[in-house]
């Protein structure tokens, strides 16, 4: 069976999917970075550590996908480009949103999140977390 990478790269259906995921992540980007500055501007001013900014800004991201994706299925950005996290075996709940976001709090981890995901057999729509969580990403319309 081919990995998540070799059906991509030869289904425009799943290309046009994985598309509307990126522009989604750079909608939520410019969200959660304008929340982030919000707080963390005035931590600056109060000596602030730039590192714990870091992981600050994770877990604005965190916090912000998995409560929006647990109460109405999809961040902004997602509902935006008509897409929805659905769970697999049942209704997506906080448990599965905080899973499937776990990736998001460290910068970077959702990097190796979407290439392992990539190289794995199975749904082409699933990162790594998505199917430890049990859940995909699929259009509304």
């Amino acid at each position: 069976m081919p990995s998540a990478f070799q059906l991509i790269g030869r289904n425009p259906a799943l290309q046009e999917h994985w598309i509307r995921r990126l522009l989604a992540f750079i909608i939520d980007g410019i969200i959660v970075i304008l929340v982030f500055l919000v707080f963390a501007i005035p931590m600056a001013f109060l000596g602030w550590a730039w590192w714990l900014s870091f992981s600050f800004g994770g877990l604005v991201w965190f916090l912000y996908s998995m409560l929006f994706e647990a109460t109405v299925g999809g961040t902004v950005g997602k509902k935006l480009f008509a897409i929805r996290v659905v769970a697999i075996d049942r209704n997506l709940d906080f448990v599965h949103a905080l899973v499937r976001n776990l990736s998001k709090i460290i910068p970077g981890i959702i990097l190796v999140d979407l290439v392992v995901g990539g190289l794995m057999q199975g749904d082409p729509r699933q990162r790594l977390f998505d199917r430890l969580a049990r859940t995909t990403v699929t259009r509304v319309d």
